[in-house]
């Protein structure tokens, strides 16, 4: 007997979710910043954090710092997908928002944010912006009845028939 549920219009919250952490793949794997001294360069963000001089356990450090996080919400994203129960809604908007947060702050506070960034940069932030949306998503589809509202404001007081806009009101 099949115990799952259907994914649902929280679907599209957990394909957002999937977009997001592909392009934050992509984004540390691209040009990152730019150095000039002593000679010019630019480095990716992996670059930075896995492939910089150290230990064998700070570099998988740096893979787990990078990678562990976004490795998370994939397979929390896969699972809503093939439609498990509430508890995956729960858990991926969970991680996803507190992974979205820890991430703005490590991009916005810890990297200089005025230092010449390039495209790695800039791809990685919005791509944590688009994880913060689509955990959103998710959590906020099924407390809308799995569907999003035709208008965002009900129908002006004594509107909300439409079959009479247009005649005039039965007078006393």
């Amino acid at each position: 007997m099949e115990n799952r549920r259907s994914a649902g219009s929280g679907a599209v919250g957990y394909g957002v979710v999937l977009l997001g952490v592909v392009a934050f793949v992509v984004g540390s794997l691209a040009p990152y910043v730019e150095y000039t001294a002593p000679m010019s360069y630019s480095a990716s963000l992996y670059r930075l954090l896995v492939l910089r001089p150290g230990t064998t356990v700070e570099h998988v450090g740096g893979f787990l710092f990078l990678f562990a996080g976004v490795a998370t919400l994939a397979l929390l994203s896969i699972a809503g997908l093939r439609g498990s129960g509430g508890s995956t809604r729960v858990a991926l908007t969970a991680v996803g928002v507190s992974w979205s947060l820890s991430w703005i702050g490590t991009l916005l506070g810890g990297y200089q944010f005025l230092s010449p960034h390039k495209v790695g940069y800039w791809s990685t932030l919005v791509s944590v912006g688009v994880i913060a949306a689509g955990a959103t998503i998710v959590w906020v589809s099924p407390l809308l009845g799995g569907r999003l509202p035709a208008r965002l404001f009900p129908e002006p007081f004594g509107r909300e028939d439409r079959s009479q806009v247009g005649r005039e009101p039965d007078l006393p």
